[in-house]
């Protein structure tokens, strides 16, 4: 049904409405299968969110273990949409009502900004390692 489609990448589209965000995985694929449609594998998350259509798409009882994130349940068809609902909507950058900052924080602050503002993040990122990539900073006591 969906030998021959294989998954080359994904566009993603998202929205908010509300306290109510979606996005929608469209996958792109090459070579034909006779569904017309590929089959890939999803996070116990995704499938937690999937809408009423995606979730009708879901193969029961076809699981892959992941080797890190647990078992992935196949999903056969070129499109994902999933609903996240409750989103927090009344988040605000000083929590806890702090309004003012003392001359040492922010000088703690402005310095820490100029170290990222200088980081090169390609370098970074880009090891050969996925535990550290990312991980490495600027930072002379981490």
């Amino acid at each position: 049904m969906t030998a021959g489609s294989l998954p080359t990448g994904i566009v993603m589209t998202a929205g908010v409405s509300g306290s109510t965000g979606s996005y929608t995985f469209n996958i792109q694929t090459t070579g034909v299968s006779t569904s017309g449609s590929c089959l890939m594998y999803a996070l116990a998350h995704h499938v937690a969110s999937f809408d009423a259509a995606t979730s009708a798409r879901v193969v029961s009882g076809l699981q892959l273990k992941a080797t890190t994130k647990g078992l992935m349940t196949a999903v056969v068809g070129n499109s994902w949409t999933l609903i996240e609902n409750a989103l927090p909507v009344g988040v605000g950058f000083l929590t806890g009502g702090v309004t003012s900052f003392s001359a040492n924080a922010l000088a703690a602050m402005r310095s820490a900004a100029t170290l990222d503002i200088q980081s090169d993040v390609v370098t970074l990122s880009n090891l050969n390692s996925q535990y550290f990539a990312g991980k490495v900073s600027n930072y002379p006591n981490f």
